[in-house]
């Protein structure tokens, strides 16, 4: 619940990316991807693909 409240804090303030270590949140995002419009992702994938 609290990572929820958190990724709407995040979609409020339009925040670049959420990164969360919370599997079951990440999978439900990137499955209502048309509903979120903040991206999402693990933090080592996340910074895997920047470097």
């Amino acid at each position: 619940m609290y990572a929820a409240i958190h990724l709407a804090s995040a979609e409020r303030t339009r925040a670049d990316i959420f990164l969360s270590t919370d599997d079951r949140l990440i999978k439900k995002a990137k499955r209502n991807i048309q509903l979120i419009h903040v991206p999402v992702d693990n933090p080592v994938q996340w910074l895997l693909n920047v470097t």
